[in-house]
């Protein structure tokens, strides 16, 4: 079974902006896919992709404190950004790494040293 966590700790941020302190506006994102099948050293089989999304901070109407934000929220903010041009956009990511995590355990070509 797959399992996908989300890492959007780290993220950047206007000081002042539209009379609000740290607005945030980008965040760098990590997307893993976690397979709970095992690997040869005896760990799960893990793929990854990378990403920086930018946050639309035009209305600060719902402004959230950057000391109340919570991951959760981050992720959300992203997920609903990457979302905006095409509504399946997260689930493609999804089915990507899916499909690099089946390449990973399953790998078309294998490399080897003769002695």
């Amino acid at each position: 079974m797959v399992s996908y966590e989300w890492n959007c700790e780290n993220v950047e941020y206007y000081p002042n902006y539209n009379g609000q302190e740290k607005v945030i506006y980008k965040v760098h994102w990590q997307l893993s896919a976690v397979d709970s099948e095992l690997d040869e050293r005896g760990l799960p089989y893990r793929v990854n992709n990378y990403g920086c999304q930018y946050l639309n901070v035009e209305n600060l109407e719902n402004f959230i404190a950057y000391e109340s934000v919570s991951l959760v929220q981050v992720q959300e903010w992203v997920e609903n950004s990457i979302n905006i041009d095409d509504e399946n956009s997260v689930q493609n990511l999804k089915n990507e790494l899916a499909s690099q995590l089946e390449e990973k355990k399953n790998p078309p070509l294998v490399k080897g040293v003769i002695a």
